[in-house]
């Protein structure tokens, strides 16, 4: 996490549990800036090699041939047969499958699509997953 996004959740922490009275505005923004710093937690704790192994137990290569920062398998998006057209790129868990079209740029997406539930659903569970 980058030095201003920690400041700007610190900034946040603190106007929210001072329990200042603020206008409805500055609540949503109040609010806006919590959610991108749990955002910013989650992609902080959640590496994309310590999150995709147990979503997709066994259906992971150790890494697309020759090319170290990613990995290939068989797709949990269709009834896949053939390891290597389900990609995830290890440093920034961005996920495609060249045979069904799934692509997302983070673990978020892909929990949110794994699991069928909303981006926000998505940060809510992995929220309380990192807590």
């Amino acid at each position: 996490m980058s030095i201003l996004v920690t400041v700007r959740c610190a900034i946040v922490d603190a106007i929210f549990w001072n329990g200042s009275k603020v206008s409805f505005v500055y609540q949503l923004l109040i609010w806006e800036g919590m959610l991108m710093c749990k955002v910013a937690k989650i992609k902080k704790s959640l590496t994309p090699m310590g999150y995709y192994p147990t979503p997709l137990n066994g259906r992971l290569g150790k890494h697309t041939g020759g090319h170290w920062y990613a990995w290939n398998g068989l797709c949990p998006f269709h009834a896949d047969k053939k390891a290597g057209s389900f990609v995830i790129n290890k440093k920034t868990g961005a996920f495609k499958c060249f045979s069904c079209g799934a692509k997302g740029g983070d673990i978020i997406s892909f929990h949110a699509q794994y699991y069928g539930v909303s981006n926000g659903e998505a940060i809510k569970q992995l929220w309380r997953a990192v807590k």
